[in-house]
């Protein structure tokens, strides 16, 4: 049986994703945080993770440091891979992939996020 190693004592909002159509094209948008849920979680951080891409190496040969995470918190099947994860409005977290549901036993999650920078 899995057992929780560190208690949940770190609060982030959990933005659920609206979508609204403009001329009939759809786009995807987030509420601010005052408008949200709150989660309890533990939250750790690893330093980033260093990505290159191709185009990015042999033009300028720049790095990129995306910021990455684990979350860990008590089963909710309103987090899914379309939501945000924020401490703030300036400081959001998107998704990767989906969700672990812990043993299948809908008592933890583990989910994997890394950070949303600019206008993303």
């Amino acid at each position: 049986m899995y057992k929780i190693k560190e208690p949940y004592t770190t609060a982030m909002y959990l933005l659920k994703h609206v979508i609204t159509r403009s001329m009939g094209v759809p786009s995807k948008t987030f509420p601010k945080c005052k408008d949200a849920s709150i989660i309890n979680c533990s939250f750790k951080t690893y330093g980033g993770t260093v990505t290159t891409t191709s185009n990015e190496k042999d033009v300028n040969g720049l790095l990129a440091v995306v910021d990455t995470a684990n979350v860990e918190t008590w089963y909710n099947p309103d987090i899914t891979s379309d939501c945000r994860l924020a401490f703030d409005d300036d400081n959001q977290y998107e998704i990767i992939g989906a969700p672990e549901n812990v043993s299948m036993r809908n008592k933890t999650m583990k989910i994997k996020v890394k950070k949303v920078m600019g206008n993303a």
